[in-house]
């Protein structure tokens, strides 16, 4: 059956939009041509899911909502009314084919497949200042100046929503779109503009100039929108990293939390460090002893795990009152990785409880095999270079996201694969105010430059790219 139905509880039931076997041909209704769903894309139980599949024998994207989720029938109206203000706009979007009932408590949204599309994320991946990227850019910039031009707003703004199809951005999700009816209408389209802005990496500049050229803006119209939005993602973001989502596992009791990647929650050797972290680390290659915390390799798998000590109970005390190093060192790599930086991978957070004290805590990511910046030194001028050059470029990047790291030195900045990872992350910090932003970002500097003392000419250097790259306006991205 298309919608099976279980008890869940007194008067709830839950609508399974998925059927057991694919293909699956929907049941016929009266007037409409035959639908055959042959492929699952995505789906959201109990509301929705959506296939590639075909009707009568066109190619199609289908849309299952169930009627008897009163949010699912909000979803189905949202949908067919966005796609109906796409056409009537002109804008390029695919055509509707069909909505209306499907039978077995669901309704239909029919729409033409797209052969040979491909949606804006892969621009993420691509090398920055690709022709193509630009091309694309600008292209989608123009689509959401058209978007606004026609008082239409698209909600769910990211690269996701957006198709490239025979060298043309097609717009989708009719779902995401609705009318402005803001009082200030000019103030909604630059919030809307930066929703999109601020799904990008923070070095995807010649993409977000190209948009913002599209679109007809400039970063001095936009920033502080774009900040916001960027500020507004990333609470999102991390809050949902230390509770159960389709990407995290939490679970908290018996003095501890813990939170691991989904993947990894039915992996033995994860499911063994877990449950004795530390005997992973008796057993691991020590890397790190400190009074502070350990550092050690999993020999079996390319995973650090790092022990959070507690010193003393004046340490318990004080750290009582706020949250742990481990989640912050969580928190903050998944902080960094949003935004394109590189730092090694978060895989799993414990923490563990006396009472209302905290205890010891654990935080295992994945090994990073690049080498300290300051092994590059002899390896001549042209390869010195290209350290200087990533070290400037990683500085400029934590200032625009308002971020400074606290403890710049070399250890905790590897390079390998043409950037820089870094490491050590306890102490990076945002700041809200400009003023305490440079003083920071200057402390880190001045930190940065100290591991470079004795190497006169390298210092020199360094010092003299980061004092121009000082006086560069930001711009909200770099290339």
């Amino acid at each position: 059956m298309l919608a099976a139905t279980q008890e869940t509880g007194p008067g709830q039931r839950l609508t399974v939009l998925l059927p057991e076997q694919l293909p699956f041909q929907l049941p016929r209704q009266e007037g409409v041509p035959e639908v055959v769903l042959e492929r699952l894309l995505r789906s959201l139980p109990p509301r929705r899911a959506t296939y590639v599949g075909s009707f009568g024998g066109t190619a199609a994207i289908i849309k299952l909502f169930s009627t008897d989720e009163p949010q699912a029938r909000r979803d189905y109206a949202r949908e067919v009314e966005g796609l109906t203000l796409l056409t009537r706009a002109g804008l390029p979007t695919p055509e509707l084919l069909f909505s209306g009932p499907a039978g077995d408590g669901a309704s239909l949204v029919v729409t033409r497949y797209l052969d040979g599309s491909e949606d804006l994320l892969s621009l993420i991946q691509a090398p920055p200042g690709r022709m193509e990227e630009l091309e694309v850019g600008h292209q989608l910039g123009v689509m959401m100046a058209r978007l606004h031009r026609h008082r239409l707003i698209h909600r769910d703004a990211h690269l996701g929503n957006f198709l490239c199809w025979q060298k043309q951005v097609v717009l989708i999700d009719g779902g995401g779109i609705g009318r402005n009816r803001a009082l200030f209408k000019s103030r909604a389209n630059l919030t809307n503009l930066a929703l999109l802005l601020a799904q990008l990496p923070v070095n995807k500049g010649g993409l977000a100039g190209a948009l913002m050229k599209g679109y007809g803006v400039d970063y001095r119209a936009i920033g502080r929108y774009l900040n916001a939005q960027r500020s507004a993602r990333e609470r999102r973001y991390l809050k949902k990293s230390l509770r159960s989502c389709t990407e995290f596992k939490a679970e908290k009791g018996e003095g501890r939390r813990v939170v691991v990647r989904r993947e990894l929650t039915d992996d033995p050797d994860m499911q063994h460090l877990l449950q004795n972290p530390d005997r992973a680390i008796e057993h691991g290659q020590p890397l790190k002893q400190g009074n502070s915390a350990t550092l050690a390799r999993i020999r079996e798998r390319p995973w650090v795990i790092k022990r959070y000590n507690i010193k003393s109970s004046w340490h318990r005390w004080r750290l009582a009152f706020r949250r742990s190093r481990a989640s912050s060192s969580w928190l903050n790599g998944y902080r960094l990785r949003m935004w394109g930086l590189s730092t090694p991978l978060p895989l799993a957070l414990i923490e563990q409880r006396i009472g209302w004290f905290p205890d010891r805590a654990y935080l295992v990511m994945e090994y990073s095999p690049s080498s300290s910046c300051t092994d590059y030194l002899k390896q001549g001028d042209a390869k010195s270079q290209q350290v200087i050059d990533e070290l400037v470029l990683t500085t400029q990047q934590l200032q625009l996201l308002g971020l400074s790291h606290g403890d710049m030195k070399a250890d905790n900045l590897l390079y390998g694969e043409k950037n820089i990872t870094i490491l050590d992350l306890d102490s990076l910090r945002r700041w809200r105010h400009q003023k305490t932003l440079r003083r920071a970002i200057a402390a880190d500097q001045q930190r940065l430059l100290r591991n470079w003392d004795e190497a006169m000419d390298f210092h020199r250097r360094l010092s003299q790219q980061l004092k121009r790259a000082n006086t560069i306006p930001m711009t909200g991205f770099t290339d």
